[in-house]
């Protein structure tokens, strides 16, 4: 006796449009969340004129230019020229990725840190250059130089900031601090990814002068905490994202399918009939099973390990791209589109 097909599909589509709103809400919650289009940053001071404001512009394009053209010293000289004409902090950060492709690590890492410091703290890019910095620092060495009420300070004959981490390069290098009772000379060794603390104290005004000192300064490898940067670029939540909707598409048809086999089994039952029709239930359950684990591991991924601020182009180009990515909605289905 041939056994009738359980009745079990016609809540296939009724299961699929629930899966369907109980997902997409949440993950088009997190595509708003963490999408932030860029915004243009005001200017960095209303004071800058006008003409400088395009001379710097002219200078900027000119750097872009050069980086798609891999002239990464060029690049680097025309975006520090744009930031000497209208300070912003964009200039910075191009400039320190010109820099560091060019091999000058150490004028990267500074420019970086530069811009760390005048960015503001909502800035999207902040995690690039974090990142980009967190690269550099392996490859060369930090100071921190304490020289209280000292007028200037230089190493290897180039002024530094008196306070703060200095960039320099690894090996022997010569810090000379000015006070006014005279100048202090010091001598210094570093190695790459350490920091070497330097403490410079004003020489006597009377008395003999101060003897040079050659120093192994201590040196330790005290990173800045990058544990917030996450690995994954938005392209794989997209990816995930159009991946559930294919899978729940092709559950959809699938649902379908097997009901009309249903149907004919009711009219013709064979046992042909029935083995076809387990065979479109089973096939039906795992694109069910599929379209749930690839969606949950979706929203994971756009939780917990999407860099959300990070931009996968190396420098930023003069207009904010606000149309990175876009949304779209309908009464029964979420579009994604984009570049990535």
């Amino acid at each position: 006796m041939v056994k009738i097909l359980p009745r079990r599909y016609a809540t296939v589509l009724t299961f699929m449009a629930s899966l369907s709103r109980c997902i997409a809400p949440i993950l088009f919650g997190i595509t708003l969340a963490g999408v932030a289009l860029p915004t243009k940053q005001a200017s960095a001071k209303d004071s800058i004129s006008a003409a400088d404001k395009q001379r710097a512009g002219k200078k900027f394009r000119a750097g872009e230019a050069a980086f798609k053209k891999a002239e990464y010293g060029d690049a680097a000289r025309a975006f520090e020229e744009a930031y000497q004409i209208a300070p912003h902090p964009s200039a910075l950060l191009n400039a320190a990725r010109s820099y560091e492709k060019n091999g000058e690590l150490v004028r990267g890492a500074t420019l970086c840190a530069a811009y760390l410091r005048e960015a503001d703290p909502e800035d999207p890019k902040r995690k690039d250059a974090r990142a980009l910095l967190a690269a550099i620092r392996p490859k060369v060495g930090r100071v921190e130089i304490s020289a209280p009420d000292a007028d200037s300070i230089d190493i290897d004959g180039d002024e530094v900031a008196a306070d703060g981490t200095i960039y320099v390069d690894p090996g022997d290098h010569v810090a000379v601090a000015r006070f006014e009772s005279g100048r202090a000379r010091r001598k210094f060794s570093v190695v790459a990814g350490s920091v070497a603390r330097l403490v410079i104290d004003p020489p006597k005004r009377s008395g003999p002068a101060e003897p040079e000192t050659d120093e192994t300064v201590e040196t330790d490898t005290d990173e800045e905490d990058d544990s917030e940067a996450k690995p994954l670029s938005p392209a794989w939540f997209f990816v995930g994202l159009s991946a559930t909707a294919v899978l729940g598409g092709i559950g959809a048809w699938s649902g379908v399918d097997t009901n009309n086999a249903r149907d004919e089994y009711e009219l013709n039952p064979t046992a042909d009939g029935l083995d076809e029709g387990r065979s479109k239930q089973m096939r039906t359950n795992i694109l069910l099973g599929a379209t749930g684990v690839v969606g949950l591991t979706t929203l994971v991924i756009g939780l917990f390990a999407t860099d959300w601020g990070s931009s996968d182009d190396p420098v930023e180009d003069s207009e904010a791209r606000a149309d990175r990515f876009r949304l779209g909605l309908s009464f029964d289905r979420i579009t994604v589109s984009g570049t990535f």
